[in-house]
């Protein structure tokens, strides 16, 4: 009964970070902001999605083109998948 009174009230299920997203910020932003200029956080997130196609790349291979540790890489990475910028498929990361 406690978990239909969470949905009765407004809560939503979670699969994944994007159905977050999806609660947090209307569709027509999400849209306005994909069509538009990116703003990215840092200059590692804009030189990684700037290395970046549809094909996608493995992070040791990001990690020796950009010259900076993989662990750094990993974390701009995630902070782009999270954004919705780029895909994890594998062993790859690859823009969308």
């Amino acid at each position: 009964m406690g978990c239909h009174n969470y949905i009765k009230n407004g809560a939503h299920l979670v699969t994944c970070a994007q159905d977050i997203f999806d609660v947090l910020e209307p569709e027509t932003t999400r849209k306005e902001k994909k069509v538009g200029q990116i703003k990215f956080e840092s200059k590692l997130e804009e030189s990684l999605f700037l290395s970046l196609d549809a094909y996608g790349m493995a992070l040791e291979t990001l990690s020796e083109k950009l010259q900076e540790p993989a662990s750094k890489v990993l974390s701009a990475l995630t902070m782009l998948e999270l954004r919705g910028l780029v895909k994890r498929d594998g062993d790859k990361f690859a823009k969308l």
